[in-house]
């Protein structure tokens, strides 16, 4: 079941987040018995948000304190979620990563969620100075657009913007007469505009 928390939580994983499934290999230190041990081929496995707002960080952990009862570090621009369990649940909803993420069916369907998933997509990746949401993900930002629709947001897609050694750009444009109405619902709280 997604929640207000959960859905929220999900956008800004959308936004910023990655999920890694690695293994590595590493000298490790042991303080009780004064040693360095090697460690081979250790699986490392972590959902990641980045973000060089602090506050945001901090929205983030308490985000996750509130859904799931566990509070990942902060780590100067990182939270990273190790729990097994979580990183199952998150990953029944979405694959996180920029070319990868899409808006799961639930929020997509459910106009009480769709606010929270937009306010978490638009702290990470949106603009407040012109109400754009901005991504590579051209099949995520479409559902962004539609989600938007279904909240009577009038908003139009461009692009792509092309840029060297970088995947196509594409923006959602909140339109003016929408932006007002685009506040009072998804009610960001850090990406404000100076002016309206």
């Amino acid at each position: 079941m997604i929640t207000l928390e959960k859905a929220e939580i999900i956008g800004l994983l959308c936004a910023e987040g990655n999920y890694y499934d690695r293994r590595l290999s590493y000298w490790e230190h042991y303080k009780n018995c004064g040693k360095d041990y090697f460690k081979s081929n250790k699986r490392c496995v972590y959902i990641q948000f980045s973000n060089f707002n602090l506050d945001l960080l901090k929205r983030f952990q308490d985000l996750v304190f509130l859904e799931y009862a566990y509070l990942p570090n902060i780590n100067k621009d990182r939270v990273r979620i190790c729990k097994r369990k979580i990183i199952k649940d998150l990953l029944n909803y979405s694959n996180y990563g920029c070319l990868n993420w899409k808006i799961p069916k639930e929020i997509m369907k459910n106009k009480g969620l769709s606010p929270s998933f937009l306010r978490g997509y638009f702290e990470g990746d949106g603009c407040a100075s012109n109400f754009t949401f901005g991504s590579s993900n051209l099949k995520g930002l479409r559902q962004v657009q539609k989600v938007l629709f279904n909240l009577n947001i009038d908003n139009s897609l461009y692009g792509p913007e092309i840029r060297k050694d970088f995947e196509p750009y594409y923006k959602v444009y909140i339109k003016k007469r929408s932006c007002n109405l685009f506040l009072k619902i998804v009610k960001p709280i850090y990406k404000l505009p100076k002016t309206l």
